[in-house]
Formats: C-alpha cells, sequence, structure tokens
C-alpha cells in the first residue's frame, strides 16, 4: 500500500525526534509521497535554523500536486465535515490527496481526519 505522510511526521523528524526517525527508515527502499499542501505546511513551520534539515528531507519526497479531482474531492470533504469536525481547508486537501492516490494517510493528527472512506494510520 502507499503512504501519503502528513505534516507533523515531516516535523519530528526534521526536530530529530526518535519515533519519526524510525519511522522514516522505511522510506529508504520506496519513495516518500506527500501532498504539496504539506510541503507549504512544512515550510511555513520551520525554523530557521531547521533549513539545511527541512530542505534535505522535502528532496527525498514525491510532491503531489493539487489536481481538479483532488480539488473536487476536497470541497465535498468540506461539505461533509467543516461544520461538524471543524475541517480546515488544508486538511481536506490533504486527505482528498490521500483519496485521489489510493494511498493510505499517515498522521499524528487522527481527529482531523474523520472522514470514513479513507484510511488514516498513526505511527507512533
Amino acid at each position: 500500500m502507499k503512504d501519503l505522510v502528513d505534516s507533523p511526521l515531516f516535523m519530528d523528524w526534521i526536530r530529530g525526534k526518535s519515533k519519526a526517525i524510525q519511522f522514516f527508515k522505511q522510506f529508504r527502499k520506496r519513495r516518500l509521497m506527500a501532498s504539496v499542501i504539506t510541503r507549504a505546511e512544512v515550510l511555513a513551520g520551520m525554523r530557521p535554523e531547521e533549513s539545511w534539515r527541512t530542505q534535505k528531507l522535502l528532496r527525498r519526497v514525491k510532491w503531489i500536486p493539487v489536481t481538479e479531482e483532488i480539488a473536487d474531492q476536497a470541497a465535498a470533504y468540506m461539505a461533509q465535515y467543516s461544520k461538524t469536525h471543524g475541517l480546515t481547508l488544508a486538511d481536506a486537501l490533504i486527505a482528498a490527496t490521500a483519496k485521489v492516490m489510493n494511498a493510505r494517510l499517515v498522521t499524528l493528527d487522527r481527529d482531523f481526519f474523520p472522514m470514513t472512506d479513507l484510511q488514516v494510520h498513526v505511527p507512533y
């Protein structure tokens, strides 16, 4: 199964957290995949002293752009979950990317993704 990785895992790796380092070791033999929305979140949350380490990690990722299909799925998620669960557009786009790519969404924030048609995995 393909995995689409969410930003909290990237931030933990950048900050040297051992569980995140262990998690990312599995991607040495297969390509790491994430939404371009996650890339923006990681870069926005990066501290100046983390720039080199962040860029090193970002080069290892296959970045999935937002397509019309992903945007349409995100809009459907927003209509269904924004009022009842506080779903943000960024998280809707990330979830929609996983859905369209037929990938498991790997995140530390399970509660941010209430979708029942999406496989969500919390690795630690």
